[in-house]
């Protein structure tokens, strides 16, 4: 009788050791996801910028529907730009590339904004 106990004992301290561990680690994985900033890329032409009102709005196309879209994003003094170039340089109709992140409220906070080069023209304008 006083075996079964022990070994009763042993099989329940192994088994909160268990669900301890994981635990721990589910705690630790999920502070580290939840740590994490997700930062997706656009590119565009910006329709409209403000820095007075601390926004750009950039017009894109859509990659799965090919509609044209805008999406309104806020820039401060954090925002960088190319180098050589700052965010009062940026005109509208410049084709930019854009690095953002949402925020809580389901705003678009701009981190990184860089003008993209056109080389040669595009296929669609050919003159013929």
């Amino acid at each position: 009788m006083k075996r079964r106990s022990v070994l009763f004992a042993k099989r329940l301290a192994f088994k909160v050791k268990k669900f301890l561990l994981f635990l721990i680690l589910s705690l630790i994985f999920s502070r580290q996801v939840g740590a994490g900033e997700t930062l997706r890329m656009i590119d565009g032409k910006i329709k409209e910028i403000s820095l007075e009102k601390h926004e750009l709005v950039l017009s894109y196309k859509h990659p799965v529907t090919s509609r044209s879209e805008e999406l309104k994003l806020i820039i401060d003094d954090k925002t960088s730009a190319d180098e050589g170039v700052r965010l009062e340089d940026l005109r509208g109709d410049d084709p930019v590339s854009v690095t953002y992140e949402e925020i809580p409220g389901g705003l678009f906070y701009a981190r990184d904004v860089r003008r993209v080069p056109l080389r040669g023209v595009p296929i669609k304008e050919i003159p013929r």
